[in-house]
């Protein structure tokens, strides 16, 4: 099931297709190449001749007949079907030497435009004079100069990558145009991973860099030019990826590259982004890697999702895992079924399993979390040893060391602090608290309400009974009995407070209601099993 335009997609989702990483390779063939830098055109648009040969894409059905010769003068309509285009791409396409406007269907399915050419790839180690329709690769630690040949008929075509370090440069005997940017008779050169696709345009003497992947440049001009469309496939010496860049090694069949990416052993894979995996030592298999050194100098990695600059850089073994944005997971190692979202969140970390990591810088330089939800700037910081840990809020949690089962919410909440670690089972809550050094089972509400004796049983259904030890403090972090509370400066109302009528108009109290009755005979009343009765 190949996936070729969003229509596709739909129908493969409305009948209960589900499709897999290699289904979208069509799609995002052809997403490349109409946005390959070739000037899109529309039915109702009027387009003068250019000056030289040129093309266009055609973007929707329709008549185009607002085409114009170079006199001026309107050319022959060229009508585009819908059915032309559902499975194609359609080049519109000015020719300048005999004046006139043609129709060019690229089938997707059938692959990149210049398969032909990479037919008859050759690989080269010294100064080439170029032969038509066919395609070089050079391969040399010094640049190889391609002299394009002095005869050469309207339409040909050359192609040319740069395997190794020396690259390439481009020499032609009358002109070389390049995004619209005329060379002259001046060089093109081309480093390490580059690929260019070169056409005859005019008998002899005019080219035009059709296609290019990586960064061209002309020292003469001071030009420079980026660019990351489709370009070839060479399947039987897996030099060029399918329809899109350079690769040093893989398997073009099975993962598609944008850029220059290099050094990758494994299948099923989507690299975008300049170095994305170059330098990669270990097997890469069902990930997508987007932006510019994700994924650079890393290692095993299977089923991960990297999207941002720098995201998983340098990451040793990753399973299962997804990161995003700037810098996330960089500098770790041993990462597996996590979620790491946020600049540089759970960067320079080691051995995180089955955890939710968010913000920036989030669990930066921790180690050996297990199930852990982690929220917000800088929370879990430095963290050493954290299983089954809920920690939200700005600096919450960092520094924590050998914990577990802990609920720690709000600014700085629960923070290792002079010598003071938090233990385990704990529940704190609030702005810049925390609890007594290695306290287990304890509760900080905002530093006024305190607990100990929460529950700790992880085994069966959750509990609905009170906990036998459970103590509540208010005023101190220690209460010695059910209920402690401890001042020095403010007395302690227990009793709510009314009239006599209010106290005898309760419904059914039971036996030990206390009140304070504020009028008549004033004091605290008792409710007894003989009715209430005054207790002082």
């Amino acid at each position: 099931m190949a996936i070729r335009d969003t229509n596709s997609l739909k129908m493969a989702f409305e009948t209960g297709k589900i499709p897999q990483q290699q289904d979208f390779h069509d799609l995002i063939d052809s997403a490349v190449v109409a946005s390959s830098g070739i000037t899109p055109l529309a039915p109702a648009d009027t387009m003068a001749a250019p000056n030289g040969s040129k093309r266009y894409v055609a973007t929707a059905a329709g008549t185009y007949n607002n085409l114009k010769l170079a006199d001026g003068s309107a050319a022959p309509a060229i009508s585009v079907s819908g059915e032309e285009l559902s499975a194609n791409i359609v080049y519109l396409i000015y020719t300048a030497s005999s004046n006139s406007w043609s129709k060019v269907i690229q089938n997707i399915a059938a692959g990149p435009i210049y398969t032909s050419i990479a037919a008859n790839a050759t690989t080269v180690t010294s100064n080439t004079t170029c032969v038509i329709d066919k395609f070089y690769v050079a391969d040399s630690g010094l640049q190889i100069t391609f002299t394009l040949p002095s005869i050469a008929a309207e339409g040909s075509l050359i192609g040319i990558a740069a395997k190794n370090v020396g690259g390439f440069k481009v020499a032609t005997g009358g002109y070389l145009m390049i995004d619209g940017f005329n060379l002259g008779d001046d060089y093109l050169e081309c480093p390490q991973y580059s690929t260019v696709i070169i056409r005859c345009v005019e008998v002899n003497t005019g080219w035009v860099i059709e296609s290019y992947a990586g960064k061209l440049y002309n020292l003469g001009y001071s030009r420079y030019f980026t660019h990351i469309p489709a370009i070839t496939s060479d399947t039987n010496t897996n030099l060029i990826s399918t329809a899109l860049s350079y690769t040093t090694s893989g398997s073009p069949a099975d993962n598609v590259f944008m850029s220059k990416s290099g050094s990758l052993v494994g299948t099923n894979n989507v690299v975008i982004g300049e170095r994305s995996l170059v330098s990669h030592s270990g097997t890469c298999t069902s990930s997508v890697i987007i932006g510019s050194t994700a994924g650079y100098i890393g290692g095993a990695y299977t089923n991960i999702t990297a999207v941002g600059m720098q995201a998983a850089l340098r990451v040793f073994t990753s399973y299962w895992s997804s990161y995003f944005g700037k810098g996330a997971g960089r500098y770790s190692s041993n990462h597996y079924y996590s979620i790491f979202i946020g600049a540089e969140s759970g960067n320079y970390t080691d051995t995180i399993s089955y955890s939710f990591i968010l913000g920036f810088q989030t669990a930066s330089g921790a180690s050996n979390i297990s199930n852990g939800f982690i929220v917000s700037n800088y929370a879990g910081y430095g963290i050493n040893g954290s299983n089954n840990d809920i920690i939200i809020g700005v600096n919450a949690g960092r520094y924590l060391t050998g914990t577990s089962h802990n609920i720690l919410i709000g600014y700085n909440a629960g923070s290792e602090v002079a010598g003071n670690a938090t233990g385990n089972y704990n529940v704190i809550i609030g702005t810049n608290v925390t609890l007594p050094d290695g306290t287990n089972n304890g509760l900080n509400i905002g530093g006024v309400l305190f607990g100990t004796g929460l529950n700790d049983d992880t085994s069966g259904d959750p509990k609905h009974n009170p906990t036998s030890t459970g103590k509540i403090g208010i005023g101190t972090n220690a209460p010695k009995g059910v209920l402690d509370v401890v001042s020095t400066t403010n007395g302690s109302l227990p009793f709510p407070r009314m009239t006599a009528s209010q106290r005898t108009a309760i419904s059914s109290p039971s036996v030990g209601t206390h009140v304070y009755q504020t009028d008549g005979t004033e004091g605290v009343y008792v409710y007894k099993s003989g009715g209430w009765a005054f207790a002082y």
